[in-house]
């Protein structure tokens, strides 16, 4: 609908609009501020590639991939509490992101769903269960997470070269891991895995150059090649 719109800075539905479809607002490249009050679902691209500095969505219940991909002056995110999935790319190169806030009732966070974010701390709200591939991959700047206790998946790369994440991290709800989760995590410190964790893949910790120690689980019957390549401190 708006498209390309080059000079739309402001846009105020005054609670009246429920669903913005794909691609409604895409690369409005001077758009600065929407109001989203009453919104329930945001469409693929909707936002995307726009100028918004921050966003609250108090009554989203649905994000579909790629809502706000490429907003590179967007700082901060107010999440709602009905949402329960972050989906692919929805964040994906907000390079600006240091805050996101709410989304208390999350539960999975989708693919690359804030890749290459500025965000330096993230808490899950001991509610996320699911970080898929390359959820947080790239975040250079995110140096703590909190509210891990429900995490049971970690999938292929989910902070593969979060560089900067650091201290020591606990994951008692664990079941699965895939490769590269922790990929060049440079500055962490340690690991804890609960009992439910039956395998280590490859590359797990490839280059944690500062990593000085893992708990595995008793109940850990396999453990692939090289999982803790790089790594000199245990």
């Amino acid at each position: 609908a708006f498209s390309n719109c080059s000079y739309l800075k402001e846009v105020n539905m005054r609670g009246s609009v429920e669903h913005i479809r794909d691609y409604a607002f895409n690369a409005c490249s001077e758009m600065q501020s929407i109001d989203l009050t009453g919104v329930k679902s945001i469409a693929p691209y909707a936002l995307s590639s726009t100028a918004l500095t921050e966003i609250s969505m108090p009554d989203v219940e649905i994000l579909q991939k790629y809502a706000f991909y490429e907003c590179d002056s967007l700082k901060t995110v107010a999440l709602s509490n009905k949402l329960n999935i972050i989906p692919e790319g929805c964040f994906y190169k907000c390079t600006a992101l240091t805050t996101v806030t709410g989304g208390e009732n999350v539960t999975e966070i989708g693919n690359s769903a804030f890749g290459n974010c500025g965000l330096t701390s993230f808490d899950f709200n001991d509610k996320v269960t699911t970080l898929v591939r390359y959820a947080f991959s790239n975040c250079a700047e995110l140096q703590s997470i909190s509210g891990t206790s429900a995490i049971a998946t970690l999938e292929y790369g989910a902070f593969y070269n979060c560089k900067a994440l650091a201290g020591e991290l606990e994951f008692p709800a664990i079941t699965s891991i895939e490769q590269y989760t922790f990929y060049y995590c440079n500055a962490l410190k340690g690991v804890t895995f609960g009992d439910g964790l039956t395998s280590l893949p490859t590359y797990t910790f490839y280059n944690c150059v500062e990593l000085e120690y893992v708990s595995l689980p008793a109940g850990l019957t396999q453990v692939a090649n090289f999982p803790f390549s790089g790594v000199n401190k245990l």
